[in-house]
This record gives C-alpha cells, structure tokens and sequence, in this order.
C-alpha cells in the first residue's frame, strides 16, 4: 500500500502523537531563553551535601506515605502487604506514568498486576485498590490545585484577579474527581451499567468479552463495599493524601531556601501549583512545561529565571531518580514468580453490598 493509501484516521494520529514529543522541546529551549547555564550551575552550587542528604529523606517519607495510603486499602480489603513492598510496586508504576505522554496515569495497570501476582491479591481486588487509590489521589491533587489557584491570588503570581471567578474555576477542576467518589460511594457503577447496556444491545458481540464484564462487575462491587464499609478507613485514607501534599510544599520550601531563594508559606504554595500545573500538560515528564511554568512563576514574584531554572532541575533530577529507579523495579519485578497461594483474607474483602 501506498503512503498516500493509507488511512487517514492513523496518519492523524501518528500527527498528534509527533506533536506531543516535539512540543517538549520547544518549551524547554522557550524556557532556556536567554538564561546562561553558568548562573544556573552557580544557583545549584549552593546546595551543600547535607542539604541533598536532607531533601533524600524527605523524599522516601513522601514515597511511604504515598504507598501508606494503598496499603491501607488493601488492609481494609483484608490483605495486608508489606510497605516496602507497595512503594516498589509504585515506584514500578510512576516509571511508566513519568516516562510516558500524560504523568497523570499509565502505570496503574502495572501495580494491579504486581500486587496480584507477587502480592497474591485477587485480581477484582488488586483492580479495586488502584482504583481507590487513584481516586484518592486524583481527589488530593485536584484540591490542592483548587485551592492552590485561590492562594495565588495573595501572590504578585495573579495580580489584579478577582477571587470569584478564580474560586468558579477551582471548583470545577475539583468537580470530577469528588463526583467519582461521591457515586462510589452511593453505589453507582458506571462501567458495569455501560457494558450491561452494550451486552442488551449487541449480546452476540459481547460474548466474547464477558470475562472482562465480570471482572469489572466484580471490582466496582467491592470498591462500593469499601466506601460503605470502612468510612473510617477512607477518611485515614484522605488523612495520607494531606500528609503527602505537606510533604511537596514543605520539600518545595527547603529546597528554595537552600538555593537562597526565600519564599513565605503563600508563595510556595504558589510555586507548588504552577509546578503541579505543568505536570497536567500531555509531555513526557512535563518537559519543558514545568521548566516554562517555573520561570513564569519566579519571575512573577520577583527572583531570577536562573533561579527557577535551579530549582526545576532539582526536581527533575529528583524524578528522574525515582523514574530510574522504578524503571529498574519494574524490569525485575515483571519477572515471572511462581504462584503462591492466596493468603487468607478476612469478611472485609467478601464483595457483598
């Protein structure tokens, strides 16, 4: 076949997919703009070696409070694992988020699959603990983003807005992700209503697939039981989410002060938005964003772009070691294991509404 043969509809997508790895770049070399690299290798020698031994630490207490979270809703399921364990698993999973277009999902297929098989967690339940997880996280994010954006306006960050239709639009960003938990929790099972319906209405098609519709049938089940059955847990869940969002502000606060860039509480939390902001551009790693989004932001309240520049490539050689890492993770523990039986789990994990 002919390259003017071919489908339109996979040259368009070929298009966008080129579109995305090359919109990268350009934000980087936009972001590098007239910033010599000497100021920023000065900025970056004044971090000193107990000050990278320090923001390692806070780091890996980032990392266990992230994957305390999932563990804990595991546990309400009735399967324990070992913490240590789920902060491979998830480092395994961020390697592939980070690495890929979107860093806001990609790896959560990896860490079901992980967990079921080394982990010995039913496949229904091993689905259902991302997917909690992930919800929660989502839920976190977005507020933090909601209530990042309000913060910014006592910043030199959005001078002269309005608060009214700054606290609309931080509403609606948190909209989706409180709606999904909210029908979780009242029972809705979105995925398992859509494919009932596509079975009604083409039942010999979606013979083939009925594997796939009981096992997600199976998973919305139990995480409905979760969110009626441990309010407690949930709540301790969303507690984890706080704890990992103070954390990032905190480590974003030590990090500018050991560049010698002070900033008040505000103003970080300014900075920590218009990071997290970049990370929801469709780039891998947010490259190039977050470098953009940063030197916007400093510039604003009034440092240098060498100084934001400092500060983006600590966090990207922070992420990159955690990619690698996980990356490393993810090749030995994709490895095959042999099956283990199934550890005994209590009534919590019985999918009964």
């Amino acid at each position: 076949m002919s390259l003017a043969e071919k489908p339109h509809g996979h040259g368009f997508r070929l298009r966008w997919v080129h579109l995305l790895w090359i919109a990268a770049p350009i934000l980087l070399a936009v972001a590098l703009r007239g910033v010599p690299l000497r100021s920023i290798g000065e900025v970056l020698a004044r971090l000193t070696f107990g000050q990278v031994a320090i923001l390692v630490l806070v780091n890996g207490a980032a990392l266990l409070v992230f994957s305390g979270r999932w563990a804990l809703i595991l546990r309400g399921f009735g399967f324990a694992q070992p913490l240590l364990t789920l902060v491979a698993y998830r480092e395994a999973g961020f390697s592939i988020s980070y690495f890929t277009p979107g860093t806001q999902f990609g790896g959560e297929p990896l860490q079901i699959l992980l967990v079921n098989k080394r982990g010995a967690v039913p496949l229904p339940v091993a689905a259902a603990s991302v997917t909690i997880d992930k919800a929660l996280e989502l839920l976190g994010n977005f507020t933090f983003l909601a209530f990042g954006i309000l913060v910014s306006t006592q910043t030199r960050l959005l001078p002269g807005f309005s608060a009214a239709p700054l606290l609309g639009a931080a509403l609606a960003i948190l909209a989706l992700p409180l709606a999904l938990v909210v029908a979780a929790a009242r029972g809705v099972r979105p995925l398992t209503s859509l494919l009932d319906r596509a079975r009604e209405r083409w039942p010999s098609g979606l013979q083939r697939v009925q594997r796939v519709h009981t096992a997600v049938a199976e998973m919305e089940t139990h995480i409905v039981v979760f969110y009626r059955r441990h309010p407690l847990l949930l709540l301790a869940a969303m507690g984890f989410s706080l704890c990992s969002w103070v954390l990032m502000v905190g480590e974003t606060w030590l990090v500018l002060h050991f560049l010698g860039v002070p900033l008040g509480v505000v103003e970080t939390i300014a900075v920590v938005t218009a990071s997290r902001l970049a990370f929801l551009v469709p780039v891998p790693g947010g490259l190039g964003a977050l470098e953009a989004g940063l030197t916007l932001a400093l510039t604003a309240l009034g440092r240098t772009p060498a100084e934001a520049l400092a500060l983006s490539a600590v966090i990207r050689a922070r992420d990159l070691l955690v990619g690698g890492t996980g990356l490393v993770l993810a090749a030995l523990l994709s490895r095959d294991r042999a099956d283990a039986p199934p550890p005994a789990a209590d009534d919590s994990a019985s999918p009964r509404v």
